[in-house]
């Protein structure tokens, strides 16, 4: 299944709700929608402490969830139709959501990673945090053809890039 928006669409103007675990994807998320989606509404809920928190100890994976999950569900009561989750960290979060929320909710990497597993047989998943590479990798493998190559990288300085 390929989500990927390629062509614009004046014609939405749906609610859309993006929840975030850093300020930097704020700007660059309402960008994005608004070039392909220009009509579209859009609220953002986000924590800060989520990645420090999971980084200092993954137990806390968990709690994230839930967090988002609150999250979404003040989304779901603003009658968001598309509820965005911008943080690969947390990416799995979309099955812990599954049935437990109404509006479509999607994964910021879902749809570059149908893009690319469906053709590529040798993948590499760059992470930009440590605390991205297993449910990045684990997106990855889950899609690709089971004899592609998949490898990880940490790119150390990548986070702090603005």
């Amino acid at each position: 299944m390929n989500n990927l928006i390629t062509d614009r669409n004046e014609n939405y103007n749906g609610l859309i709700a993006i929840l975030h675990t850093t300020s930097v994807t704020l700007p660059m998320m309402k960008n994005a929608i608004s070039e392909y989606l220009p009509n579209a509404r859009i609220i953002n809920f986000l924590d800060d402490s989520i990645l420090t928190d999971i980084k200092n100890d993954p137990k806390t994976l968990h709690y994230a969830y839930e967090k988002f999950l609150a999250f979404a569900k003040f989304a779901e009561r603003q009658n968001a139709d598309i509820i965005v989750n911008a943080c690969s960290t947390v990416g799995e979060f979309s099955i812990y959501a599954t049935g437990k929320l109404a509006p479509q909710l999607v994964r910021i990497d879902d749809a570059v990673t149908d893009a690319f597993c469906e053709k590529a047989m040798a993948i590499a998943v760059l992470a930009t945090a440590t605390t991205t590479i297993k449910p990045s990798s684990n997106l990855v493998l889950l899609k690709a053809d089971p004899d592609a190559r998949v490898e990880t990288m940490w790119l150390e300085e990548a986070f702090n890039l603005n």
